[in-house]
């Protein structure tokens, strides 16, 4: 499986685009929440997104990471569709590696929250029922105390030049990416 990776920087909003189409869920946070909401395709993005400091949308198509800088929203789209975001120069080629990796976060829940060691405050699932909340058509995990996640790791050459002591060299090398896919049980 092939993917593509772009950027776009100093956006008064968070980008359009078909790739919105293969989004199914978000995390985003403010200066005090960090919340994780299933996301239905629709022309207009949910409020809590587009006023969040940070986040990521995924799903099986896509995932965007943005942050909100002074100048604007700083965007990333790693996309399986081909997908690229208006503005961005210089896409890049991805290339998957193998099976994707399952994640797994444990904690001990306490109403629609989830507290996770590695995660530095409460971390809010879903808003109903005082339940985690994972996207529409998912079984939920037997003990309801963890979340998983599907996640693809991509690989994508690069070069880059460096200083030696006699002059300019050039790096090459493969970097590695990863996107997350999914929620599962």
């Amino acid at each position: 499986m092939a993917g593509m990776m772009s950027e776009a920087q100093r956006l008064s909003s968070l980008p359009s685009g078909e790739f919105w189409q293969g989004i199914t869920c978000a995390v985003f946070e403010s200066p005090d929440n960090v919340r994780m909401m299933p996301l239905t395709y629709s022309e207009d993005l949910p409020a809590e997104l587009n006023n969040s400091s940070a986040g990521l949308a995924f799903g099986p198509g896509a995932q965007l990471r943005w942050t909100k800088r002074d100048a604007g929203y700083h965007a990333v789209l790693i996309s399986d569709r081909g997908h690229v975001l208006n503005g961005c120069a210089d896409p890049c080629a991805l290339t998957a590696e193998a099976e994707p990796e399952h994640v797994f976060l444990w904690g001990r829940r306490a109403g629609n929250l989830l507290f996770e060691d590695r995660i530095p405050r409460e971390f809010a699932v879903g808003v109903q029922d005082a339940s985690l909340l994972y996207p529409p058509g998912t079984q939920l995990p037997p003990d309801k105390s963890r979340l998983r996640l599907i996640v693809q790791w991509y690989t994508f050459p690069y070069t880059r030049p460096f200083m030696a002591e006699d002059g300019v060299r050039t790096i090459t090398g493969l970097a590695h990416v990863s996107r997350w896919v999914r929620v599962a049980p």
